[in-house]
């Protein structure tokens, strides 16, 4: 929601503009707050059918902008206008779904949520806190990444996180309510982001990182991604590059009983370009998995491989 497309070129490119300028966020931010009214004093089929119909109409704007996207990352072969009507009605209902589940996260009980999200990999986490040195796990946006926070919290992992604060007013609140049931603090990212993860790690917490699809393009440079380019923020690499931290990878996997299993795997740490690099290569893979999931369709800006400068092309991300 952070950008708005022009076509350039035979690829087409998807170019953002700052979130800040968006013009709808009174109406994303009025109708974000009346849907989640709703759907709280609703259950069942009538709460899924709400949020996924209000879902739909919330995020109408924005369907050329997932389209053009789609296009782009599918491909000519892959990337029909019925593939894409088809991908974009998944990706509204799984939306429908992360509304319900965060949603849920603040008003359900302990027991709800343990019965509903599942975490393998346990292990991992349990092995590198008991050497002191804290653990990041790493995390993009293909699924709802917010179950995992709050699922170690309730399981009595103290976390962290860094994340930008979110310009619609309702949705930031929303956010707020689910780090404050579940004790997660929450930094910023600016000049005292490396100092504030160090002190977590310090602490022996486990600090969350997303690398996707930053919705901050003046922090953000073009990267490599596949056969075309994506505009992504370079500082999860960065800090993980400086303070070589244990690093787990989180995959999300909705189930259609509404349950989700949370996958924790260790993670390699190199230098911060190769890093980089690798990060993407992984998300792209999952996206090709499950493209319905990853929720930045509606902002995500993307270009074709003439988008990454000269320089990053042959030397890898500065990180």
């Amino acid at each position: 929601m952070g950008s708005r497309p022009t076509q350039s070129g035979s690829g087409g490119v998807i170019r953002p503009r700052p979130i800040e300028k968006l013009v709808v966020h009174p109406f994303l931010s009025l109708a974000y707050r009346t849907i989640s009214f709703i759907v709280r004093r609703l259950g069942g089929t009538s709460a899924v059918r709400f949020s996924e119909s209000a879902t739909r109409l919330m995020i109408r704007p924005f369907r050329p902008i997932r389209f053009r996207a789609m296009r782009l990352f599918l491909g000519p072969s892959e990337g029909s206008e019925e593939a894409c009507v088809s991908l974009d009605d998944r990706y509204i209902r799984y939306q429908g779904r992360i509304l319900r589940e965060n949603i849920a996260l603040v008003s359900s009980s302990a027991d709800f949520l343990r019965g509903r999200i599942h975490l393998e990999g346990e292990e991992h986490v349990k092995s590198e806190l008991a050497k002191g040195t804290g653990v990041v796990i790493l995390c993009t946006h293909v699924g709802n990444w917010l179950l995992a926070p709050a699922l170690l919290s309730l399981l009595g992992y103290k976390v962290s996180g860094i994340a930008y604060e979110i310009p619609i007013q309702s949705i930031e609140s929303h956010m707020k309510e689910i780090w404050k049931r579940f004790d997660i603090t929450v930094y910023h990212p600016g000049k005292s982001s490396v100092r504030k993860a160090k002190q977590a790690l310090d602490r022996n917490e486990i600090l969350v990182l997303a690398y996707d699809a930053s919705v901050r393009p003046e922090s953000s440079v073009w990267m490599p991604f596949d056969d075309i380019a994506i505009l992504a923020d370079p500082g999860p690499a960065r800090l993980v590059s400086l303070l070589k931290p244990p690093v787990l990878r989180l995959h999300v996997r909705p189930h259609e009983d509404s349950s989700t299993t949370l996958t924790l795997m260790p993670e390699p740490v190199g230098d911060g370009p190769a890093m980089m690099t690798a990060w993407l290569g992984e998300l792209h893979r999952e996206i090709r998995a499950r493209p319905e999931l990853w929720w930045p369709w509606s902002f995500v800006p993307l270009g074709d491989r003439s988008m990454v400068p000269r320089e990053t092309r042959s030397k890898g991300v500065a990180v």
